[in-house]
């Protein structure tokens, strides 16, 4: 077959590609004036991932998932899009890094709002004028911001969604990978592959940090990571910033946090959300 049928039969693809993503648009369109019906958000982390896995699990090639995944991404964002004016806040500049991270969560379709301090990000999606922030947390270096946990200690607002993104530059390490984290007014939803951030302060007692930490293990709950993080108003005191595998709605996670309150002055879930890089 020669490069000018082949071209065509490119070209027919196109044109029915063009056409099932329309109806899917439409479809999707159909989904937005539904979730505004019942006053839902219109960003659902867990469908999302939802999404994605089930089109990289049914894919077969030559399509790498990588590249599948990125396709995916901009066209649930073009329907995120059409559902509503999606805004998004982000912390610092366009280019940046967390800009790059956001991108690669929610595409190019929504609306970026940049801010120039995380207490802003956090004000815009508290006030309702952004759907969702984007701040970074860590790289795998430094660990947890502490300003980032004084922010979610003292908000309502939830971790939904976590974005891993390699950084390289000529100061940076290739092998630093940079965590970003999605907040939103609610948690995600459980999708069977999830993680719990939690942030709590051990009561000033012997012993009292191992029988914390024994809760997790009695209950089966995997511990991916612990921080210790000081507080901001009291230079000698310490808060504890832990990732656990699970959701808040699981029953071992929730007896997990039961019984760490029994040996904690503060106990605070900051977010349940889909273990994916985004």
């Amino acid at each position: 077959m020669n490069i000018q049928k082949l071209r065509k039969r490119i070209d027919a693809l196109d044109a029915r590609l063009v056409k099932l993503l329309n109806e899917r648009t439409q479809v999707a369109g159909e989904i937005g004036k539904v979730k505004r019906r019942l006053g839902e958000e219109v960003y659902a982390p867990e469908r999302e991932e939802d999404v994605l896995k089930r089109v990289t699990t049914s894919n077969r090639g030559p399509l790498s998932v990588r590249s599948l995944r990125a396709i995916w991404r901009e066209v649930m964002s073009a329907s995120l899009a059409l559902q509503k004016n999606v805004m998004i806040s982000v912390f610092g500049t366009r280019g940046s890094f967390t800009d790059s991270a956001a991108r690669q969560k929610f595409g190019g379709s929504v609306t970026y709002k940049y801010q120039p301090t995380f207490t802003n990000v956090f004000r815009e999606v508290a006030k309702g004028r952004a759907d969702c922030g984007v701040v970074p947390v860590e790289d795998s270096t430094d660990g947890v911001t502490t300003h980032v946990c004084d922010l979610l200690m003292n908000s309502d607002l939830k971790i939904c969604g976590q974005i891993l993104l390699p950084v390289t530059g000529s100061l940076t390490p290739s092998q630093i990978v940079a965590r970003f984290f999605v907040i939103g007014r609610k948690s995600a939803a459980p999708v069977g592959n999830d993680f719990t951030s939690v942030i709590f302060c051990c009561a000033n007692r012997v012993g009292a940090l191992e029988n914390s930490l024994a809760a997790f293990r009695k209950h089966g709950v995997n511990l991916i990571n612990i921080e210790s993080r000081p507080f901001k108003d009291k230079p000698l005191a310490a808060f504890f910033f832990a990732d656990l595998q699970g959701h808040t709605d699981d029953a071992s996670v929730q007896k997990a946090l039961t019984e760490l309150k029994r040996h904690s002055t503060l106990v605070k879930p900051v977010g349940s959300y889909p273990n994916q890089n985004g």
